[in-house]
């Protein structure tokens, strides 16, 4: 009996983790790409400068 809880327990532990680092992981994502997007524009900027 308290190796189902056990069970159910661990199962549990996994999905709300796997969704906590699912959030987590799109967070970080997004915000490398808009440091990359400003990063692009910054580049496109001061190259249009030079030029």
């Amino acid at each position: 009996m308290s190796n189902h809880v056990y069970i159910t327990e661990i199962s549990q532990f996994f999905f709300f983790g796997k969704k906590r680092y699912q959030n987590f992981f799109w967070e970080q994502s997004y915000h490398n790409l808009l440091i990359i997007k400003r990063h692009i524009w910054l580049s496109s900027q001061v190259k249009s400068n030079c030029g």
